[in-house]
């Protein structure tokens, strides 16, 4: 377990998928879901190298058949991990034999988290080994607790929006969606909304959002400037909310399985890296 604090913040990662096990702040409010096994044992994987479901978990690279289950491997996997600083730690993830066989991509990918205040940034790197484009999705999938259940809570956005939610079908989904939200910055959560799975939101144009609780305590902002992709999501009767921000996309009912034009694939070139930060303020 790798530990964190500054004045305002204790943080514990663990190696296994350089997931967050808990977040304090300085007046003694644990703010990440404690993983309870009765709705869901998760607080905060890493999606790599793949986002969301594939359809029949499969896709096709160079017209052989691979396989990955939902979220891709990096939550399932031993990180080596690097405390920088008081405030600062890096965990590193590489291809291994078994990797390969599902993924023919050899690959660096850094989680790195840094303390600032009462922010906590967390950093992506994926670097592509290979003498060939490399094929990936990337994303964070942290949960806020939510004391006394997500209606007791609602998301204000950094501006006004119109959201049109994917409908989900099974694991994935189709090209149906539903107007959530209509040009205006709060969204008052309910458990209805996560009866069938997540709220999915394509091709984002807002840079952040804040929990709120209906009183006005326990906020947080979730910063993601840049990022395609965000998704809600939480087990109706919870007390969490998961916020998603992705470079990737699930799988649409009707794909054709090809990897190179998945929809939300990123394509790096050959001894390349790619960056994305996003940050939690408490």
């Amino acid at each position: 377990m790798i530990y964190l604090q500054n004045e305002e913040l204790k943080v514990q990662i663990k190696e296994l998928g350089a997931e967050v096990q808990s977040v304090i702040t300085k007046d003694g409010r644990e703010c990440t879901w404690q993983g309870d096994p009765n709705f869901w044992k998760g607080r905060g994987p890493h999606l790599f190298p793949t986002c969301g479901r594939l359809r029949d978990n499969k896709y096709l690279y160079n017209g052989k058949e691979y396989s990955l289950g939902s979220h891709g491997f990096a939550k399932l996997m031993k990180y080596k991990a690097e405390k920088v600083s008081e405030t600062s730690a890096v965990f590193t993830l590489t291809e291994t034999e078994e990797t390969l066989k599902n993924y023919p991509f050899a690959f660096e990918f850094k989680v790195i988290y840094e303390l600032v205040g009462r922010t906590i940034n967390v950093e992506y790197v994926v670097t592509n080994k290979n003498d060939y484009h490399m094929y990936f999705s990337v994303g964070g999938h942290e949960s806020y607790v939510c004391e006394g259940g997500i209606e007791n809570f609602y998301i204000e956005f950094d501006k006004n929006i119109t959201l049109d939610s994917y409908t989900v079908v099974g694991p994935i989904i189709n090209h149906e969606t539903t107007r959530i939200l209509d040009n205006s910055n709060i969204l008052p959560l309910k458990n209805d909304y996560f009866k069938v799975d997540a709220l999915v939101f394509k091709d984002i144009d807002f840079d952040s959002l804040t929990i709120k609780r209906n009183d006005g305590e326990h906020n947080v902002k979730i910063d993601f400037k840049g990022f395609e992709t965000l998704l809600l999501w939480t087990i109706p009767g919870a007390s969490y909310i998961c916020v998603e921000p992705w470079f990737g996309f699930p799988d649409f009912d009707d794909t054709d399985y090809i990897f190179e034009t998945k929809v939300g694939i990123q394509k790096l070139a050959p001894g390349k890296t790619f960056n994305a930060v996003h940050s939690m303020t408490y």
